[in-house]
């Protein structure tokens, strides 16, 4: 029987939230029926690989298990798991270059940070322009915004775009968008 899960290392998240991601279980009122308080070798490599893709789909590109214990106790009826992990930066800086007939020199920036401040908030701006057309977007993303899980992003965009061909007429477009999302 699982006496304990733990996670120890450099953790940005909460013990709970990274918990949820396994389908081991220490023993709760239910455990006697769904048997998820009973070790596996299976199981655990696919926790440990549902742990690294929540990681990673946070931005956590280097993230890395650095080791896994499971050990049993003397009587060999309790077992007690400890995972050490290193989650690495969340940041990632990108940028492009590109050159087409119609629209010129285009250019294209962005950087997110997945933990901004040490907050666990993601901050993400973007940056992309040519001889037509240029667009900035801001956007801040809260993981934590209910207590059911949902997060909460807040985004501004600001969009300039002109005509494409210079005879064509004289087209000129400002936009600028923002809104809320729950996810």
């Amino acid at each position: 029987m699982i006496r304990s899960i733990d996670i120890v290392g450099d953790t940005r998240f909460p013990q709970k939230q990274l918990l949820d991601q396994f389908h081991l279980k220490t023993p709760n009122w239910l455990s006697w029926y769904r048997q998820d308080d009973r070790y596996s070798r299976q199981t655990l490599k696919g926790d440990l690989e549902r742990l690294r893709d929540f990681y990673m789909n946070r931005g956590y590109a280097n993230f890395q298990i650095r080791s896994t214990q499971v050990q049993i106790s003397p009587d060999k009826k309790d077992i007690f798991i400890t995972v050490a992990l290193k989650q690495g930066p969340a940041a990632q800086l990108s940028g492009g270059i590109g050159y087409s007939a119609m629209y010129k020199l285009m250019l294209n920036a962005s950087f997110a940070d997945a933990d901004f401040l040490g907050t666990g908030n993601r901050l993400a701006i973007n940056l992309s322009g040519g001889a037509y057309e240029q667009t900035y977007s801001l956007s801040h993303t809260n993981p934590y915004a209910t207590l059911d899980g949902l997060s909460l992003t807040e985004y501004l965009t600001y969009r300039h775009a002109s005509q494409a061909i210079a005879q064509a007429s004289a087209l000129s477009m400002n936009s600028i968008t923002t809104g809320v999302t729950f996810g």
